[in-house]
């Protein structure tokens, strides 16, 4: 069974052995050390199996900046070019030729068409049992007995990540429980929104949406779509826009 609890002062070395594997490199686990160094941690949890980290996700404090104007790098790559300047050309590509297809009967088109609809089928309910495996598991390891003890408020709005599990212990899982035991507990402490960015197609599971659709958006570089949203707190976005500010330690 996976526990997930709060870190503990015994598992830095630990979680820098998580993120050096996930990551292959060491940028994410020095600014991990460095946020918890002077005390800009809001939420740090671990996943164990066996008494042993094999997962960790932090959440650090973000400021939502109102006045100033957001930017997306899809909004920059789609930029016209300046007057005067030739745009320039792709490269030259050698024609695509589509192979020719065997004549199919009426009866084999059917039959190939129903095969490819239940192997789309099957691949959905797979990732539907596992999602639903993984969410059981959180209920019923009291993650936030553990999580939760000694509540104090968060700030109204942080940023998940870094999240990394060990090679050997991923697409289990984990990293799920790790993020829907974090939203968890910051729903819990007053926190309104969270934002991450990240895969869409990994965190919109959780609920993430676009910060775009809010009128906010990244101080760090990113897309639209990749840079995301939860918010917690009804209400919360009644008048938003702006760019979210971030830890220094998470420019890398």
């Amino acid at each position: 069974m996976i526990t997930i609890r709060r870190e503990k002062t015994v598992d830095p070395a630990a979680i820098r052995r998580v993120l050096d594997g996930a990551f292959g490199r060491s940028k994410e686990s020095a600014a991990v050390d460095r946020l918890r160094q002077r005390g800009a941690v809001v939420l740090s949890l671990v996943a164990l199996r066996a008494e042993t980290i094999i997962g960790h996700v932090m959440f650090t404090a973000a400021r939502l900046d109102a006045q100033a104007a957001p930017t997306w790098l899809d909004d920059e790559q789609r930029a016209p070019a300046r007057p005067g300047r030739a745009e320039p050309r792709p490269p030259l590509r050698s024609p695509h030729v589509e192979p020719e297809l065997p004549w199919l009967t009426l009866d084999e088109q059917f039959a190939r068409e129903q095969r490819e609809r239940e192997m789309a089928e099957v691949a959905e309910a797979a990732e539907a049992a596992a999602h639903a495996k993984a969410r059981k598991e959180l209920l019923e390891a009291n993650r936030l007995a553990a999580i939760t003890a000694g509540l104090t408020p968060a700030p109204p709005h942080v940023v998940l990540g870094p999240l990394g599990v060990l090679p050997n212990q991923q697409r289990r899982g984990i990293g799920t429980l790790l993020v829907q035991a974090g939203l968890d507990h910051l729903a819990r402490v007053s926190c309104e929104a969270v934002f991450v960015l990240g895969d869409p197609r990994f965190y919109g599971r959780f609920g993430f949406v676009s910060a775009r659709l809010h009128g906010i958006g990244c101080e760090l570089p990113a897309r639209s779509e990749a840079f995301q949203v939860r918010v917690l707190a009804a209400g919360s976005f009644a008048d938003a826009g702006g760019v979210v500010r971030i830890e220094p330690e998470l420019h890398i």
